[in-house]
């Protein structure tokens, strides 16, 4: 199967249409999507995440084993890797994930599950992003 990676680069994608919030639950999750930002070639797709509360421990989570990308056929892949910056009750995360995105994908979805009592979490970027 053919695919290619859209960037968005010579579109001027803004920062606000990369970012989704959750805010279900103890737990706020901010999730932007870097590859138009940085340039990225299709060979990996790459967010920024931050967690932040005042009520739970966020030391506990490990979002690489518990964080999925998803497109329209409804398959879910893992994430492939992460960094870690801060602690306690903010903490950023870069999570990576194995391009390409599909050519037919007219959605993307990163999957965060059971952080904060809440057993899903699902932010969606519709493609091309704009």
């Amino acid at each position: 199967m053919l695919a290619v990676v859209w960037t968005g680069t010579d579109q001027g994608v803004s920062i606000r249409s990369l970012k989704r919030i959750d805010k279900e639950g103890p737990v706020d999750i901010t999730a932007t999507y870097l590859n138009p930002l940085e340039k990225a070639g299709d060979s990996e797709l790459r967010f920024e995440v931050k967690l932040d509360t005042h009520d739970v421990d966020l030391e506990q989570y490990e979002l690489k084993e518990i964080s999925f990308i998803s497109f329209d056929d409804g398959k879910e892949s893992k994430s492939i890797g992460s960094n870690r910056e801060g602690y306690g009750h903010h903490i950023t995360y870069i999570l990576l994930f194995a391009g390409p995105i599909p050519a037919e994908a007219r959605t993307m979805t990163l999957i965060i599950r059971n952080v904060g009592d809440v057993t899903e979490r699902s932010l969606v970027w519709e493609l091309p992003v704009k």
